[in-house]
C-alpha cells in the first residue's frame, strides 16, 4: 500500500509538471494482451489500458518521457490448484521512463522501464514489480499517433513463486499541442 501511495504522488508531479510544461503532454489508451506465469499457476487475459504522460524530444534524434498508467483485466484463463494461487491482477498501476530515437520523421522506437503495483486478486495482496519493455510509436496526425510494444515484468515473490507477466500492447496516443 505504501507504494500504491507513491504511485499517486507521482502521479499528482507528474500531472502538475504537464500543466506547467504546456504542450507535450498526452492521453491514450491500449489494448495489452497479458500472460502471467508461476509454476504451477497461469493467467491469459485481456488488459485495457488507459495512461498519461509528458514526453519532449531532447534533440532532433532522442526523446524522453514519464507516463503514468491504470488497467483492469478481463479473464480469458486462469489456471491455479486453490484460488489463492490465482495471478489474475486487476487493478495494475504504473509508473514509467520512456527514452527513445526517432527512426524516420514520423517513426520512433523507444524503451519501457517502469514500477508497477498490481492487485493479485487470488490472494489479495498488493505486489510491486519492475517493467522492462520496447516499443515502436508512428505518427498518424500531427496529434495522433498509433504504438506496438512488448514489455516483461517481474513481480515480488507470492505464495506461489514469482510471477512473470509477458504483454503485447497496442496503443492509441493524443498530444495536445503538438
Amino acid at each position: 500500500m505504501k507504494q500504491s501511495k507513491l504511485l499517486l504522488s507521482a502521479l499528482a508531479t507528474l500531472m502538475s509538471l504537464n500543466v506547467a510544461a504546456g504542450g507535450n503532454s498526452y492521453v491514450g489508451g491500449s489494448a495489452i494482451m497479458q500472460d502471467v506465469t508461476a509454476d504451477p499457476s497461469a493467467f491469459r487475459g485481456l488488459r485495457p489500458n488507459v495512461f498519461i504522460g509528458y514526453g519532449t524530444m531532447m534533440d532532433k534524434e532522442f526523446y524522453l518521457a514519464g507516463e503514468f498508467a491504470a488497467s483492469f483485466v478481463f479473464t480469458f484463463a486462469d489456471t491455479y490448484e486453490d484460488k489463492s494461487g490465482s495471478l489474475r491482477t486487476s487493478p495494475a498501476l504504473s509508473l514509467s521512463a520512456i527514452p527513445g530515437m526517432m527512426l524516420s520523421p514520423n517513426s520512433m522506437g523507444y524503451l519501457r522501464v517502469g514500477l508497477v503495483e498490481a492487485l493479485f486478486t487470488g490472494s489479495s495482496n498488493w505486489r510491486p514489480g519492475v517493467a522492462m519493455g520496447i516499443g515502436m510509436e508512428t505518427g498518424l496526425t500531427p496529434c495522433w499517433s498509433a504504438r506496438a510494444e512488448y514489455d516483461y515484468t517481474i513481480f515480488r515473490s507470492t505464495s506461489v513463486g514469482t510471477p512473470r507477466s509477458d504483454e503485447f500492447a497496442v496503443s492509441f496516443k493524443y498530444t495536445f499541442d503538438a
